[in-house]
């Protein structure tokens, strides 16, 4: 019988199918409860309002009736240090402690921890800038907490950071508390999803064209944080670049959505692997992978998913059928593959704009029958 193993993130789809590449039977708690995802686990509990505390009573209540081996977490619940240390006295935790968590959460103790290990950052400070090209940070994945600041008042939530002109990447990394057993770089793509949201995660591509001192020193810091904070597992280390240094701008103590487009790379996929860097072992030497990219697909306008629809092969993400979507809202993700970072780009493009025409469709026949 294969062993279970839990899984908590706001969505748990891309954790699911690399756990049962392991030969997991994932239990997954998540926010959206997709189509996908429920096909990957016996057991699947959307949580709509994301809290800890109803996390914690859905997670309790699996680890009692079916006994997992063990848990970890992804996006969204690296923000929820105090469930964590819940959850881990509970039940083994593949991952980060919660004092990790906490490190990485608090800009007065995060970047400080910077300083001590020789890391560059762009410029933070604690009060509101009075001058342009500043953003307000407040925490939440996918940068959903990320907005410009434009004055006013401010309720002292957050922090400020100067705001780098430029592209943004990723260093993903696999660690086991000592040093790196495997890194990639990513580069990643943002959107705006409205006027207070302007810099959204939309997607990835699991190259990065980066001068060869900027990738070294990204990989440096990378060193230097496992050390410190003794990192195990697979981590996404933010950055951007500035006169040809690597600016951190934050640490993800966790595996992140780009761990589907590297999670071939171990037979026994990326779940897999960073469960025995958890537990101290050394994951197989990775093999070299295609170039693969990921878009968030938001919905064009409001509407409800057809129950008649078709999903293509390279959909993921998909919500039920009559789900009722919002303008901005993510629709579904999709994948490409090829041989070249443009022709990924141009597929991904391409599938983006279908899907959108697609949706905007058939909203306008249901408008129309009715």
């Amino acid at each position: 019988m294969r062993p279970a193993l839990l899984i908590l993130a706001q969505s748990g789809r891309m954790l699911a199918a690399s756990a049962r590449r392991a030969e997991y039977v994932p239990l997954v708690v998540d926010r959206f409860g997709d189509r996908d995802t429920r096909r990957l686990t016996p057991v699947c509990i959307p949580v709509a309002d994301f809290r800890a505390e109803t996390l914690a009573n859905a997670a309790l209540k699996l680890i009692e009736r079916h006994c997992p081996v063990g848990w970890l977490y992804g996006a969204g619940v690296d923000a929820m240090p105090d469930l964590v240390r819940t959850l881990a006295s509970r039940c083994p935790l593949y991952g980060n402690q919660e004092a990790v968590l906490r490190q990485c959460l608090d800009p007065e103790r995060f970047f400080p921890l910077l300083d001590r290990l020789g890391i560059a950052y762009p410029p933070i400070r604690r009060t509101p800038p009075g001058e342009p090209g500043w953003l307000l940070k407040r925490g939440g994945c996918g940068g959903m907490g990320v907005r410009w600041w434009c004055g006013g008042d401010w309720d002292g939530e957050g922090y400020f950071q100067k705001w780098v002109p430029g592209g943004a990447f990723t260093l993903a990394f696999l660690a086991d508390g000592t040093g790196l057993s495997w890194h990639g770089f990513n580069t990643l793509c943002h959107t705006s999803y409205n006027a207070h949201l302007p810099f959204v995660f939309a997607g990835a591509i699991n190259r990065a064209r980066l001068p060869r001192r900027v990738a070294d020193r990204a990989v440096a810091a990378a060193r230097r944080l496992v050390r410190a904070l003794r990192l195990c597992g697979f981590h996404g280390l933010d950055f951007v670049i500035a006169d040809g240094e690597a600016l951190v701008l934050e640490l993800n103590p966790r595996p992140g959505a780009t761990l589907a487009l590297w999670d071939s790379a171990w037979r026994e996929g990326g779940v897999g692997a960073h469960i025995r860097a958890c537990r101290g072992g050394c994951p197989p030497p990775a093999r070299r992978v295609a170039v693969r990219g990921m878009r968030i697909v938001y919905a064009p306008g409001d509407g409800r998913v057809a129950r008649s629809w078709r999903w293509p092969p390279w959909c993921a993400d998909i919500p039920a059928p009559g789900a009722v979507v919002a303008r901005g809202d993510p629709l579904c993700t999709v994948y490409a593959a090829g041989t070249t970072v443009a022709q990924v780009e141009d597929r991904l493009m391409r599938r983006v704009r279908r899907l959108e025409r697609r949706f905007l469709d058939q909203c306008n026949i249901e408008v129309e029958a009715e």
